[in-house]
């Protein structure tokens, strides 16, 4: 049995891998006594708070991400080598960072790239490191570094879905849908039951032009409670790309309720479509407000004035957006297949969004 004492767990799971590899048969390589599962930190109670820290990696609140700040501080305090509570820290700042606005985006933004290069000193080998450091990079717009980060994250650790959901992401920005979905589909592989990776795959299937069987894995991810706020803009791009734009405003109005202002601006924009254009301006007013006051973000505003047809307005909040770094944010963010959708369509055929283009890198591959 493995029935021991809490500060062998280190040793308790490199015997399970050992078990588990001698039942399949699997030829153990190097010397009978080499470790199969490398111990992070000597410290048990900062490996606790690491997985504390960890499982609060996927709840998307401002609340959860900054106690995940928290223990992965608390880990780091008792062992300053831990090379993954770094990483974890380096993930939940750039997450705080997605949920923030102006300076302080920027600051937090910062803190994660100096604590992935933390981590990435202590342990170059560590696949939550490059990964990370890939969504870091993703946020600077340099999708060339990212991509080699990820592709790293991928060769050391080939199990991690998450890694393969940037991926995902990635390419869809840089305008290679197959890639995407190939990267999409195996995140779905290893892990099944993921709610984030059926809505990328979804996101991929979209952006192959499959909306039908988009539509249908999103069917699902309807019923979770909270609900993946993801999924409900993917279903509306479905929407928008048939011109079904009714549908686009029920499927975004509960989300809009909550009064998050990417879903707002999502909501503005299809409302203006829909004909439904003083409700569209009342939300443009109370995202400008926000804005002014330093609670807002640029790329809102210039999703909702594409809705409303100023096109002008919308290139220079576009502009904005890149300064503030609200046009990708994060991955999972929608600002490539809003850009690239029918609200963005008279913006496409304009020269200045070709330059814009090229400033971000995207030009074709």
């Amino acid at each position: 049995t493995y029935d021991r004492e809490l500060q062998d767990v280190f040793a308790v799971q490199d015997d399970i891998a050992r078990s588990v590899a001698g039942e399949l048969g699997a030829r153990l390589s190097g010397a009978r006594g080499t470790r199969l599962v490398r111990q992070p930190t000597r410290i048990v109670a900062a490996y606790e708070l690491y997985l504390r820290g960890s499982d609060l990696t996927l709840l998307r609140s401002d609340s959860t991400a900054r106690q995940g700040l928290e223990y992965f501080r608390q880990a780091i305090a008792m062992d300053s080598s831990y090379a993954a509570a770094w990483a974890g820290l380096a993930r939940m700042y750039g997450r705080v960072g997605t949920s923030v606005h102006g300076p302080e985006r920027a600051r937090y933004f910062a803190l994660s790239e100096q604590a992935v290069q933390k981590a990435l000193a202590l342990d170059d080998s560590l696949a939550e490191g490059h990964a990370t450091l890939g969504a870091v990079r993703m946020r600077s717009f340099d999708f060339a570094s990212a991509e080699r980060h990820l592709t790293r994250s991928i060769a050391l650790d080939p199990s991690r879905a998450l890694t393969h959901q940037f991926l995902a992401f990635l390419h869809i920005w840089t305008g290679e849908p197959a890639e995407a979905l190939r990267y999409a589909e195996r995140a779905l592989e290893i892990d099944p039951l993921s709610p984030t990776a059926r809505a990328e795959h979804a996101r991929a299937l979209l952006g192959n032009g499959r909306c039908d069987e988009a539509l249908a894995e999103l069917e699902e991810l309807a019923k979770l409670r909270p609900p993946l706020l993801r999924a409900a803009g993917i279903a509306a791009h479905c929407y928008a790309r048939r011109g079904m734009w009714p549908a686009a405003v029920a499927v975004l109005r509960p989300q809009a309720g909550g009064g998050g202002p990417a879903s707002l601006g999502h909501f503005g924009a299809v409302l203006a479509r829909a004909g439904q254009r003083e409700e569209a301006l009342r939300i443009r007013a109370t995202l400008l407000e926000r804005w002014r006051r330093g609670a807002g973000d640029a790329f809102d505003l210039a999703v909702v004035d594409a809705g409303l047809g100023d096109r002008d307005q919308a290139f220079v909040w576009l502009e904005r957006s890149i300064a503030d770094r609200s046009l990708i944010g994060s991955p999972g963010h929608p600002g490539h297949l809003l850009i690239m959708g029918p609200l963005f369509d008279d913006l496409r055929r304009d020269p200045r969004f070709e330059r814009l283009r090229e400033r971000l890198g995207l030009q074709k591959r």
